[in-house]
């Protein structure tokens, strides 16, 4: 593996002192010339291995490739390799690393390629030492070409340059943020590690990840589009936008090969879930069905002032396979006492709909299951319960003055629920002595979280330094194997 090594005393000396020299040469009186030192940079470019194609350090930034910009050609097995001088190596971490792929070149997978694509690998914005960056992919493409979208309209030679990076201490943030963001979307969804992103995952065999590369680079393209449109619409919320295959949603739905878009907003109090079905012939731009939308909105209940009790309503969209829909919803009342939070929540039976458009017209007076959550801490470490209710235990019908919250607020009084439901069972190891229709309790404590249920399973789930996890199962929260199917 190469590595590209770049530290401080080599900066420091090279640009203050000139580094270099040798003896003198006596005859002429002049000093042997200044060699610069350099820099050893190599990697690979990966579609398939790609030879024949032109890798280049974008030094100002304007996306083209200049004379004065080193470049090397890749070769077989598409490898490539930099000797760059002290002050090329001072702009590696600034700067984006192209390469062109121009008609002619081989793609070892593929074969001759027959039309010039582009490829690149994001700036790593701070300074670099013992950092491995060796393949350029269109895994690791993606992730700057949705950043340089956003500056797109702009002068890119003046705000991308490696000069502008290294001085504009804002803007750095602002684009590393974006990288991490769209890199921890890919983490997270797909269980694929950061590692296997920046991998060589022709030489790993590893071809789970090949085929994931080649869906993820046209599904991330198309979610940073949208993604900015929804924050122009959105200016003051959390927007994010996933677009992928799925399997899963092609067998449940009866697609074939469909795409699908995830989106999540949080704006202010108004909370937005939906899941759709793109249209494969407009590039991914079009909505052709809602599979799935939850919207929620929060709002203080009530005047109280000690609790300051909050409503927070949901009303939820789901499409059925053979195209029709159902509506459902739950409202959640929310309050704390001694730093723990207690919920109360009352969930509405489904109603059919034919195109779901009227889903979000809910109420909440026929309610037909209830349950109540806890969320506290105790020595650092964090614990929710939920308990569940139908009609057919007692408990479902203790409070029936409280449904349809937002309605009824005049006549309820919060001090009820604040006298009663710390009184239920909700500690971790505590036995459910209430008669429920479901329960589940959870432990988080660092990067391990713990399950457990009323059917006696137990669950764990171990975040990985990679960002994966790992899980097991129990049925008696002691011996751990793996689960089944």
């Amino acid at each position: 593996m190469h590595t590209l090594k770049l530290t401080f005393a080599a900066l420091s000396c090279s640009l203050l002192f000139g580094c270099g020299g040798g003896s003198s040469n006596s005859s002429q009186n002049e000093p042997d010339p200044i060699i610069p030192q350099t820099t050893t940079y190599s990697g690979k470019v990966i579609d398939g291995y790609v030879s024949g194609a032109t890798v280049w350090l974008d030094i100002n930034g304007n996306g083209e490739q200049d004379d004065n910009e080193p470049s090397t050609v890749s070769k077989e097995a598409g490898d490539y390799a930099f000797e760059f001088t002290d002050q090329q190596a001072r702009c590696v971490p600034y700067a984006t690393m192209y390469v062109s792929v121009p008609i002619g070149a081989i793609d070892e997978d593929l074969g001759e390629v027959t039309e010039a694509y582009e490829m690149a690998f994001p700036p790593a914005l701070a300074p670099i030492e013992d950092k491995t960056l060796i393949n350029i992919s269109p895994l690791t493409s993606v992730i700057w070409d949705q950043i340089n979208l956003k500056y797109k309209k702009q002068d890119n030679a003046k705000i991308l340059s490696c000069d502008a990076l290294i001085s504009d201490t804002n803007l750095r943030a602002e684009i590393s943020d974006e990288i991490k963001t769209v890199t921890n979307e890919l983490i997270q969804f797909y269980n694929l590690s950061a590692e296997q992103m920046y991998a060589d995952f022709i030489k790993d065999d590893d071809s789970a990840a090949y085929a994931l590369a080649q869906s993820i680079v046209t599904g991330l393209k198309s979610a940073y589009q949208q993604r900015t449109a929804l924050q122009e619409q959105y200016p003051n919320a959390e927007v994010r936008v996933r677009i992928y295959q799925s399997d899963e949603h092609d067998e449940y739905y009866k697609f074939d090969d469909a795409w699908y878009r995830d989106i999540v907003i949080f704006n202010n109090g108004q909370d937005i879930f939906e899941t759709v079905k793109l249209k494969s012939s407009d590039e991914l731009s079009t909505v052709d069905a809602t599979l799935t939308r939850l919207e929620a909105n929060e709002s203080t209940w009530g005047d109280d002032t000690q609790y300051s009790p909050l409503l927070r309503q949901r009303f939820d969209t789901y499409r059925r396979p053979e195209g029709n829909y159902d509506c459902s919803g739950f409202e959640r009342l929310i309050f704390q006492k001694d730093s723990n939070t207690f919920e109360l929540v009352n969930s509405v039976p489904s109603r059919a709909s034919v195109d779901g458009s009227d889903c979000i017209n809910g109420t909440f007076d026929n309610i037909f299951e209830r349950n109540y959550n806890v969320s506290y801490q105790e020595s650092g470490d964090d614990y929710y319960t939920a308990l569940y209710f139908r009609d057919t235990e007692a408990e479902f019908s203790k409070l029936p003055q409280w449904i349809d919250l937002k309605k009824n607020v005049a006549t309820l009084n919060i001090a009820e629920l604040v006298d009663y439901l710390p009184t239920i069972d909700y500690k971790f190891d505590d036995a459910v002595t209430l008669s429920t229709s479901y329960w589940h309790k959870r432990h988080e404590s660092g990067a391990t979280q713990i399950d457990k249920y009323s059917n006696g399973t137990w669950k764990k789930s171990v975040t990985n330094a990679n960002g994966t996890s790992t899980v097991t199962c129990s049925t008696d929260g002691v011996n751990y194997t793996a689960c089944s199917s």
